[in-house]
């Protein structure tokens, strides 16, 4: 059951950020939604430092970091906000008949997974 865990994990999360993606309003600005939404995602994460254990603490976690941990940062935040930029996109053009845009994150992630 414990390596079935990741997978379940994910599979529920990614259900629920589409889902929540897809139904962030239009008047929301993108980058104030992406910063509350990391920003509720950083208190996830400070939760799950607290109670449960790791092997290293988090200062020797931070002094441990590297540029990829930098650079994952920067990525998600460009992946995020282009995913909700485009889905903006997709709906203003599906209406009008473009029903093409509607693809635009899924062409994107299947590219990366290639």
């Amino acid at each position: 059951m414990k390596s079935l865990l990741p997978i379940l994990m994910a599979v529920i999360a990614g259900v629920l950020y589409h889902v929540a993606q897809k139904s962030v309003p239009k008047y929301v600005n993108p980058f104030a939604a992406i910063i509350i939404a990391y920003g509720i995602g950083i208190l996830c994460c400070l939760l799950a430092l607290i109670f449960l254990r790791s092997e290293r603490s988090f200062m020797e976690s931070v002094r441990g970091a590297n540029w990829a941990v930098w650079l994952l940062g920067i990525s998600a935040a460009i992946i995020e906000i282009s995913i909700l930029l485009s889905r903006r996109l997709e709906y203003q053009h599906y209406f009008r008949g473009r029903e093409h845009f509607r693809r635009v994150d899924l062409v994107a992630d299947r590219i990366v997974h290639l």
